[in-house]
């Protein structure tokens, strides 16, 4: 199953709330290192999501049952990660 455009959009966003908040502790001398880590953890498990939909998209679905039921085809989630088309397979 593929992720819709805006399961991508919301990790996105929630990075990049993660990468304000990362900001403002930057400027805070108050902040506990645990609080840094926290939002770097964060960060990361959306990349991981958004790697994965990526990595779903350029499966070679050969089942056209399956290929139905995929929300989105690979190149559109390309697009929306602004990933090169010589990334993707296209078989």
């Amino acid at each position: 199953m593929c992720l819709v455009l805006g399961e991508i959009d919301e990790h996105l966003a929630s990075i990049e709330d993660n990468l304000n908040k990362l900001r403002v502790i930057s400027t805070d001398k108050d902040y506990h290192i645990s609080e840094i880590y926290t939002h770097i953890q964060r960060i990361r498990y959306h990349l991981l999501q958004i790697k994965g939909a990526k990595e779903l998209a350029e499966t070679d679905m050969t089942n056209k049952e399956q290929r139905r039921t995929c929300d989105i085809p690979a190149e559109i989630i390309a697009n929306k990660l602004e990933v090169p088309r010589t990334e993707i397979n296209y078989r």
